[in-house]
C-alpha cells in the first residue's frame, strides 16, 4: 500500500484542479480570441483595416505634414514618433508573435510622397507585397 501524506495529496489535487482550469482558458484565448501572446485577432484586424483606410486616403505628391495628419486621423496617436528621416516615415502596428505585424513604409523626395508600401516586421526590405495588404503605391518616373 502506498502511503501519501495529506499535505501531498492536497497539493496534488490542487495542481490537478489548476491544470483543469488553465487548459480551457488557454484554449479560449488562443482559439476563440486568436490571441498570440501579444495581440488579439480583433486588434490585428483593427490595425490592418486602419492601414487599408490610410492607403485609400493618401496619394502621391502629398507632403510629409499632410501624410502625418492623415496618419493621425487613421489611428496613429503620435505619427511624428515614426519619422525615420526627412525622406522616410514608418508607421508600425502592435507587435505580433512571429514578427508578422504590418509596417507602412512611406518614402519622400523633396517633401513629396513617392512611395507607400506595407511589409511585415521580419521582412521590411522585401520586394514582395504582403498578402492581404493594400497594393504598393510607387511613383514611376518616365
Amino acid at each position: 500500500m502506498i502511503r501519501v501524506s495529506k499535505k501531498k495529496l492536497y497539493i496534488g489535487i490542487c495542481s490537478l484542479c489548476l491544470l483543469l482550469l488553465i487548459f480551457p482558458v488557454a484554449y479560449y484565448l488562443f482559439s476563440v480570441l486568436g490571441w498570440d501572446g501579444l495581440t488579439t485577432m480583433s486588434s490585428r484586424e483593427l490595425w490592418r483595416n486602419r492601414i487599408k483606410s490610410f492607403f485609400q486616403d493618401i496619394e502621391l505628391d502629398l507632403n510629409q505634414q499632410q501624410v502625418l495628419k492623415i496618419a493621425k486621423t487613421n489611428g496613429w496617436d503620435n505619427p511624428n514618433a515614426c519619422v525615420v528621416s526627412s525622406n522616410e516615415i514608418r508607421l508600425g502596428t502592435p507587435l505580433e508573435l512571429g514578427a508578422s505585424n504590418w509596417i507602412v513604409i512611406l518614402k519622400f523626395k523633396n517633401d513629396k510622397l513617392i512611395s507607400a508600401i506595407v511589409r511585415i516586421e521580419d521582412d521590411i526590405n522585401s520586394q514582395y507585397e504582403v498578402k492581404g495588404a493594400p497594393k504598393d503605391i510607387i511613383f514611376k518616373e518616365e
